[in-house]
């Protein structure tokens, strides 16, 4: 996926050449990466990092772009809004820079958008959800996932028309991006006719349930939608095995890793999650890029 949107940035040098703006006079463009590095969702930032270095090591061994090297540049934002906004104008500020990718949580693109809409520089967020970075209209920025309201509407009509569900518990990490999806399948499973029968935020990084778990106990959904990492998303799939009522959980799209099904363990068997692209592991066209993947990062896609 990060492969093919490399494509379309690179593209629209072989345009701007055509239109005669002028390009980096030492052969080179860069392509920027904004992710998080560091902290708790380091591991989904590095996902990012590796595929969209593998598609330049790929173009690279092509010749490049007409003629063109690309170098990769990359900045930690650690998913937070001051951060995003200060990675982004380092990366407009660099003439030689093309165009970026990543920006995976809402504070961090929304902050960032602005200052990519005045640069005119193109950015592709991956992973950021908000409805509000395609109504701007800015027309530098493109979104490449469904927004909030989307993925609430679509989550809400499977659990209730496929997995019958008729009370839900919507759990979610204390981030913004999180609860906002949280928020908004709220609204959506309303409208679907389903009780929200329970609504918390849980502190990043908790491991203690016990109260969670009485509560829970006492609204006894029939589902438990949760918006958050993978990491805390697997942690609370297996401590909600003790309520002592079979519940069926549904993860929003950062449970779409190889590490929640890992992590959660035979807890995991029969857990659905969001996945806003198709698992390469899946895909028979895939293996060529997987196993290129894994020579480079040391780990699966």
């Amino acid at each position: 996926m990060v492969r093919a949107l490399l494509v379309i940035l690179l593209g629209g040098a072989v345009l701007i050449t055509g239109c005669g703006s002028p390009l980096p006079v030492r052969g080179i463009v860069k392509i920027g990466v904004v992710a998080p590095l560091a902290g708790r969702h380091y591991a989904t930032g590095y996902d990012v990092l590796f595929a969209v270095k593998l598609a330049v090591q790929q173009w690279n061994a092509k010749g490049g772009v007409a003629g063109y090297r690309i170098e990769l540049v990359a900045y930690d934002d650690h998913n937070e809004a001051e951060a995003g906004a200060t990675q982004a104008k380092k990366l407009v500020s660099d003439t030689d820079v093309l165009g970026v990718i990543g920006h995976l949580s809402n504070p961090s693109a929304l902050a960032a958008a602005p200052e990519y809409h005045k640069g005119e520089m193109a950015v592709i967020f991956l992973g950021a959800t908000a409805d509000e970075l395609t109504q701007k209209a800015y027309p530098e920025v493109f979104q490449l996932g469904a927004g909030d309201a989307f993925i609430a509407q679509e989550a809400a009509r499977f659990a209730a028309r496929t997995l019958w569900s008729r009370s839900v518990a919507v759990l979610s990490e204390s981030s913004p991006s999180a609860i906002d999806l949280a928020r908004a399948f709220e609204g959506a499973a309303a409208k679907m006719g389903m009780n929200v029968a329970q609504s918390e935020s849980l502190e990043a990084g908790r491991t203690e349930y016990g109260e969670l778990i009485k509560r829970l106990r006492e609204t006894s959904p029939d589902l438990i939608f949760y918006s958050g990492s993978f990491v805390q998303g697997a942690s609370l799939l297996t401590e909600t095995s003790k309520v002592g009522k079979q519940m069926l959980f549904l993860g929003g799209p950062f449970c779409a890793s190889p590490d929640f099904l890992k992590i959660g363990g035979p807890m995991a068997e029969g857990a659905y999650y969001i996945s806003l692209a198709p698992d390469p592991r899946q895909l028979e066209s895939a293996g060529e890029f997987m196993a290129s993947y894994r020579d480079l990062s040391g780990r699966e896609a």
